[in-house]
């Protein structure tokens, strides 16, 4: 959602900056469509998205859906609710309920920042309160269609909120044919957890669980539901591949353009599934790579300006470069055939898209790309099966910014087996390519999801099998979740004093809690190299978990101030917070730790004075026999000579890591 936000943003921003400068013209075609019906259908089913999901453009996957259907001879009725939910609060009266932000500010509810409200019990507290009506007038408008299939398409932000709708309209017609698809459902049906799907609020709703993809098995379903299966119909498998060029071009004709937030645009797709694997990610499990023809892509632009009158396109698959031979196919033949197109989508970093290469996608029509980075430490990236070095990512990011693309880096603080060093070696590469990006989503932390390799391999990514602060942990207890949301933090203000525009911007919180004065605002160096440093200055006492978690936690501002003298040298920095101010930034995350820490460098030396706070839950009592709170302070002076260490074991791949990468040894400026 986060990377969608950013996105979107940059869209409204650059295309309403080009109309107003007389570079964008907009075809005069209508905006709003006429609705196609097909003659003697076979059948009608009604196709919904409920909020929060995307507002600037008509859904996609319900447009695709529909095109398949109509081709086949049945009838569709759309209903996005989530757009029509997005139009109602922008003018809604606030009621007298309980709620988390000002009325100016509910607007924003579709904004990354409050995704969280759209999840689990949030989403009843605060959000359904608003919504209700308007999702009740639209459950009425869907039972006055007398369709007697209805499908749902469901992801984790709008999860909550399609649960209620499916089951007020079951209450209504205990007869209805729920189907339900999309990454949330295949994750949920694969999950060995309370959140299984078949176990859940809706298990008992549900007539048919799409776990494959849904345009293979939509129409199996139109030819069958009346069957009247008493068992839940799981369609689909892990396996499925369909050919992407073989489908008819998504249809369009249900929407007022009118509604979104952008008037002339529609979404693509150029592939589906990624081709790498990151241990982090599920999507590979669930979707086979395969890229589109170029040829076909530049007929579906063709097809879609011709209809509707768009002229921005958002890419919205994994990557657009996955197949880099048949991507260059599309760019070149965009620039061919001198289609006049704006588009933007996600790409990853990759060493043979050279400054030649970027400039192409420049001149086809590309005005953002959004990079998956992830890390800056050459042995997470190993470990999470990146397949890309930090040099790859410095040279897309500055080749991206010489020719006048808009950069936006995805971001994973806290990776599992990441290390206060591996934590440094990514603000060091940030720092490098503090010029070239251009927003960054740093994200709240890693989450392990379902499917994942991590998930079904937790012990060898160093994931113990008990939670603590109700999350995972590390088995070493040198990653938790406490020190996931201090890294968070140290990014943000590393991002905020390099000028790089945060997406998730904490700037009020850092005003408040955080003091940074350095005697000298200028770097004092251009580079900075991944030396391997030991920043373990405080040491257990002994095996205990409270000595290990109080002294992990010292340890990262440590590994803060070391960074910020590199940079700055001398200064003086001081953060404090309490936990239920912690709360109010990270939610109940932040409920377990608190911190009053003075810093001071001056030449050589640092100059510490650390309290902490930490407090454990009931669970976490019995579970690892802690008391409720432990308190501590580290006070004391040091010279800042540390000690470079051994590399660490690495997870994934058996080549040779360099000790360090030596970034005054390449040329970086004419890379």
């Amino acid at each position: 959602m986060d990377r969608d936000t950013v996105l979107a943003d940059h869209i409204l921003e650059y295309d309403h900056a080009s109309a107003h400068l007389g570079n964008l013209e907009y075809l005069d075609l209508p905006l709003s469509n006429t609705k196609r019906y097909v003659d003697s259908p076979l059948g009608s089913i009604s196709l919904i998205m409920c909020p929060a999901w995307g507002t600037i453009f008509p859904p996609y996957n319900l447009s695709r859906l529909s095109s398949v259907l109509r081709e086949n001879r049945y009838n569709v009725n759309i209903f996005d609710l989530n757009v029509k939910c997005y139009n109602f609060l922008r003018t809604y009266e606030e009621p007298e309920v309980e709620t988390v932000d000002t009325i100016e500010q509910r607007g924003t509810y579709w904004e990354s920042v409050h995704c969280h409200l759209w999840i689990g019990e949030q989403y009843y507290k605060y959000l359904h309160p608003k919504l209700q009506s308007i999702l009740d007038k639209g459950i009425q408008e869907i039972l006055n269609t007398g369709d007697d299939i209805i499908g749902f398409s469901l992801y984790e932000t709008n999860y909550k909120c399609s649960e209620y709708v499916i089951k007020k309209l079951k209450e209504f017609n205990p007869n209805l044919t729920i189907v339900i698809g999309g990454p949330e459902t295949i994750i949920r049906y694969h999950d060995k957890t309370e959140i299984n799907i078949l176990n859940s609020d809706i298990g008992d709703y549900l007539d048919y669980i799409v776990i494959g993809e849904g345009e293979d098995h939509i129409l199996e379903i139109m030819k069958n539901y009346k069957n009247n299966y008493s068992d839940i119909q799981i369609m689909g498998d892990l396996f499925s591949k369909i050919n992407l060029d073989d489908l008819p071009f998504p249809d369009y004709s249900d929407y007022d353009f009118n509604d979104y937030r952008h008037k002339s645009g529609v979404s693509l797709e150029t592939s589906r599934g990624c081709v790498a694997s990151c241990t982090f990610c599920s999507e590979t499990l669930f979707w086979k790579f395969r890229h589109r023809g170029g040829s076909r892509l530049i007929d579906e632009v063709k097809y879609q300006i011709n209809e509707y009158g768009v002229n921005r396109f958002w890419f919205i698959d994994s990557l657009v470069n996955g197949d880099l031979n048949k991507f260059y196919d599309f760019i070149s033949g965009v620039v061919e055939q001198d289609l006049k197109i704006l588009w933007n989508g996600y790409a990853r970093c990759d060493g043979r898209m050279d400054k030649e290469f970027i400039k192409l996608i420049k001149d086809s029509g590309c005005t953002a790309l959004s990079f998956g980075v992830e890390s800056g430490s050459p042995l997470v990236l190993l470990d999470m099966k990146k397949n890309i070095s930090p040099i790859e990512i410095i040279k897309n990011l500055k080749h991206t910014h010489e020719v006048e693309l808009y950069s936006h880096v995805n971001w994973i603080v806290g990776y599992s087996t990441e290390t206060i060093t591996d934590s440094y070696h990514s603000l060091i590469l940030l720092f490098i390519c503090r010029e070239w990006i251009h927003n960054i989503s740093p994200g709240l932390g890693l989450g392990i999801g379902t499917l994942t390799d991590m998930y079904t391999n937790a012990y060898k990514y160093n994931i113990a099998e008990t939670r603590l602060f109700n999350t995972w942990h590390s088995m070493d207890f040198k990653n938790t979740d406490l020190n996931r949301i201090m890294r968070v933090l140290y990014t943000t203000i590393v991002l905020k004093l390099f000028n790089i525009r945060n997406s998730q911007d904490r700037s009020e919180f850092l005003d408040k809690y955080i003091d940074f004065k350095p005697k000298n605002k200028k770097y004092n160096i251009k580079y900075l190299n991944q030396d391997y440093i030991d920043f373990e200055i405080f040491k257990p006492e002994n095996t205990s978990l409270e000595s290990i978690l109080l002294t992990t936690l010292g340890n990262e501002f440590i590994m803060l101030a070391y960074f910020l003298y590199k940079i700055y040298g001398d200064f003086k920095l001081n953060i404090k917070f309490t936990n239920d101010e912690l709360v109010e930034e990270f939610g109940e995350r932040g409920k377990y730790y608190s911190t009053d820490t003075k810093i001071k460098v001056s030449g050589d030396t640092i100059e510490y004075d650390i309290s902490q706070e930490i407090l454990f839950d009931d669970e976490d009592v019995r579970m690892f026999g802690v008391p409720h709170k432990i308190k501590e302070n580290y006070k004391g002076i040091t010279d800042l000579n540390f000690k470079t260490c051994d590399v660490r074991p690495h997870v994934n791949y058996v080549h040779k890591v360099p000790e360090y990468l030596d970034f005054g040894d390449i040329d970086l400026e004419n890379l």
